[in-house]
């Protein structure tokens, strides 16, 4: 839950962002038990690897963190 908090934290003050989430619609999306999931494993892959760039030796992580960044690069740059 944590993690999912800093996204956006301030908004949930507003009355209309709380009005939205009530109704289950965020932005233009309805609010699905796939768009949660999706929406969790977007915020998760960054804090898994902050995590890995610390535990992972030098010479494995690098490698496998660029191709990772790589990856949400390209959802973000799709999306």
């Amino acid at each position: 839950m944590l993690v999912l908090a800093h996204v956006d934290l301030f908004s949930l003050y507003r009355s209309d962002v709380r009005v939205d989430l009530a109704a289950g619609r965020v932005g233009p999306f309805d609010v699905t038990d796939s768009f949660l999931v999706l929406a969790t494993v977007y915020v998760l892959v960054p804090a898994v690897m902050v995590y890995l760039s610390l535990a992972m030796p030098p010479r494995i992580g690098r490698p496998v963190l660029i191709a990772v960044a790589g990856a949400c690069d390209g959802l973000v740059v799709a999306s």
